[in-house]
C-alpha cells in the first residue's frame, strides 16, 4: 500500500524552521533550572534581566506576526531558487551579532519589567509556536518577491523569508545578552 508523500518545506523555509525549533530548546535550556528571582536580576543599571531579553523577544514576535500574515495572505506564488538582496542580507547579519548593531528598542518594543519564570517562557513558546506556522503557510509563495513592511519603519520591507532569518538572528543575539547576564559576576546562584 502506497503513502503519502510527506509535507515538504522549502529548503529556506526549512532553514528557517530550524533555527526557531533550536532557539526554542536553547531557550528551555538557559532558563530550566532559573528561579524568579535569577530570571528578572540585572547585572547593572539599564541592564535587561534574562526575563526582559525573552520577553523582548516575545514583544518583538506579536509586532511582526501580523505583517507577516498580511504578506502572507497576499503572497506571490513561487518556487525555486531565491536570492535575497545585499542590504537584508547584510541587516540579518548585524541583527545575529551581539554588539554588531545596537539599537535601543522604541517603547512599544520593551519588554515587561518583571515576569515569572512560567509567564515569559508560556509567553515566548507561544509567540513562536505561531512564527513556526506563519513559516509553514509560507510553503509555495515567492519568498522573496512577497514583502514584509517593518513595523517599526513602514518605509522598510524585506522578504518574507529575510523576516524569518531577521527573527531567528534577532533572537540569537538576545540569547547571548542572556546568557551573558548568567554569566555575570554577581548572578544569584
Amino acid at each position: 500500500m502506497a503513502t503519502a508523500p510527506a509535507f515538504v518545506l522549502h529548503p529556506d523555509l526549512e532553514d528557517a524552521r530550524r533555527q526557531i525549533e533550536a532557539i526554542r530548546a536553547e531557550v528551555r535550556v538557559l532558563t530550566g533550572p532559573l528561579t524568579d528571582l535569577q530570571m528578572n536580576w540585572r547585572a547593572g543599571e539599564g541592564q535587561w534581566s534574562i526575563a526582559e531579553c525573552i520577553g523582548h523577544l516575545t514583544v518583538s514576535a506579536h509586532l511582526f506576526l501580523p505583517v507577516v500574515a498580511e504578506a502572507i495572505a497576499k503572497g506571490i506564488p513561487g518556487t525555486g531558487e531565491f536570492r535575497y538582496g545585499r542590504f537584508e542580507n547584510w541587516v540579518i547579519g548585524k541583527i545575529g551579532k551581539r554588539g554588531g548593531f545596537k539599537v535601543k528598542a522604541p517603547k512599544d518594543w520593551q519588554p515587561p519589567k518583571e515576569q515569572s519564570r512560567e509567564e515569559c517562557l508560556r509567553a515566548f513558546e507561544s509567540a513562536h509556536a505561531t512564527v513556526l506556522a506563519r513559516i509553514v503557510e509560507s510553503n509555495g509563495l515567492h519568498l522573496r518577491r512577497t514583502r514584509v513592511r517593518h513595523p517599526a519603519i513602514p518605509l522598510l520591507t524585506y522578504s518574507l523569508c529575510g523576516i524569518f532569518r531577521m527573527t531567528a538572528a534577532h533572537c540569537r543575539r538576545h540569547l547571548a545578552q542572556a546568557q551573558e547576564v548568567r554569566a555575570a559576576a554577581g548572578f544569584p546562584r
